[in-house]
């Protein structure tokens, strides 16, 4: 006969098979294991036979993350929820904003010349050699430079604020205060008649230097940013519509 273990030919009357010595039996092999352990081993049952080293179990079998009938964490749903806010909100993007409204170009060119302005050092140039409002001895011109600077990077996002949820607040604020639309274009005509007429610039063309580019830069940048506001008024439209 044939080993009930390993398989090997076993011959006729041998107790044990001589290829792994295994019992000849299964009976025998029950009686071994009876007098070893002294008392009859209980078969396992089922549901705790073992599992593959690294094989989860029935129950900790991991479902694909949001499938349906499990329940989403509350942090992905508020996620959800915050980018279908902001898909509505940019529903309307910056170009079909200027298609409606072509006169805000003017609004936005303004806000870049006063932007470069600030800091290109031609506002009066002498040999080549050109002078911002951000020299070294500029006193009171530094200021000047940092209003435009900041202030045109304020009115770009004012005028974006529409299209940048974290800006609606603050910039719905400033556009309920009456004409508000001029407060940015009026300070800016007001810094620059100082900076045109400050002592510095007016003593270093008084000795021969010139106007340079960018003080021709900045005006015309300031008489842009007009341009939407008046108009909105004389045709007694919203502004910030």
């Amino acid at each position: 006969m044939n080993c009930p273990f390993c398989g090997a030919q076993i011959p006729d009357g041998a107790a044990f098979c001589p290829n792994c010595g295994a019992p000849s039996t299964p009976q025998q092999a029950e009686q071994q294991q009876t007098v070893l352990n002294g008392q009859p081993q209980a078969a396992p049952d089922p549901q705790y036979q073992q599992q593959p080293y690294g094989a989860p179990g029935p129950q900790y079998q991991q479902q694909p993350y949001g499938a349906a009938g499990q329940p989403q964490p509350a942090a992905n749903q508020q996620w959800q929820q915050k980018k279908q806010s902001f898909a509505a909100a940019g529903q309307q993007s910056f170009v079909d904003s200027v298609k409606g409204d072509p006169i805000k170009i003017c609004t936005l060119v303004g806000f870049f010349f006063t932007f470069l302005g600030s800091f290109l050092p031609a506002w009066v140039s002498a040999g080549g050699i050109g002078v911002g409002l951000f020299a070294g001895d500029g006193g009171i011109l530094k200021l000047y430079g940092i209003l435009f600077l900041f202030g045109s990077i304020f009115g770009i996002l004012l005028e974006f604020s529409s299209h940048a949820q974290g800006l609606k607040a603050l910039s719905d604020a400033v556009k309920k205060l009456p004409y508000s639309q001029f407060y940015i274009p009026g300070l800016f005509f007001i810094v620059y008649l100082l900076a045109r007429f400050n002592g510095n610039f007016r003593l270093v063309v008084s000795f021969g230097a010139s106007w340079g580019f960018a003080k021709w830069i900045c005006l015309i940048g300031v008489l842009l940013l007009f341009v939407r506001p008046v108009m909105k008024l004389v045709k007694k439209e919203e502004y910030w519509a």
